[in-house]
């Protein structure tokens, strides 16, 4: 019953987020925590406590690489070093791929990391011809990453699927 019921709050949550980074740009930082709580009562059901610390250390680890990669290719390009958080990626960017962390595996994590970026250049290119000229020309991360959630999500349970066979069909 609790499964249920924190899927279904899953799927709310990403709701809320995709229309309101969508409209706005911006999300709510309580929505992104209580993204963080379900995450980790979605995991901890089935992962005793230190594989989850364990899944969560790693993930954010190499959330920690690409960011100081970007913060470096940055200082590099621009010979300057200023932070590129709220710049060049959103601080609720960060936040949302910390608070889905103990959802994956690593392996599967950075799988889904890699691809939900390449979907959200992907849809937001797409998209770009439709938006008007008073819109944002920012990439919407967080709603984009959590549409591919989303059909990530549905597809391994609808399928009954492990993670790396969803990804593997993709290729």
């Amino acid at each position: 019953m609790l499964t249920l019921v924190s899927q279904v709050a899953l799927a709310a949550l990403l709701a809320m987020l995709i229309f309101s980074d969508w409209k706005h740009r911006t999300v709510n930082v309580l929505q992104l925590m209580a993204l963080g709580f379900i995450s980790v009562i979605l995991s901890g059901i089935a992962l005793e406590p230190m594989e989850l610390l364990k899944r969560v250390g790693i993930n954010l680890g190499w959330m920690l690489s690409q960011l100081v990669l970007v913060q470096l290719y940055f200082a590099f390009k621009e010979r300057q070093f200023r932070s590129i958080i709220d710049d060049k990626i959103g601080l609720g960017d960060l936040v949302f791929f910390a608070a889905i962390t103990p959802l994956f595996d690593p392996y599967t994590f950075i799988l889904f990391y890699l691809s939900s970026l390449l979907f959200a250049l992907l849809a937001f290119g797409a998209m770009r011809k439709w938006l008007s000229e008073h819109q944002s020309a920012t990439i919407p991360l967080v709603g984009t990453c959590a549409v591919w959630l989303t059909v990530f999500y549905a597809s391994v349970s609808f399928f009954e699927l492990e993670p790396l066979q969803l990804l593997s069909y993709a290729n």
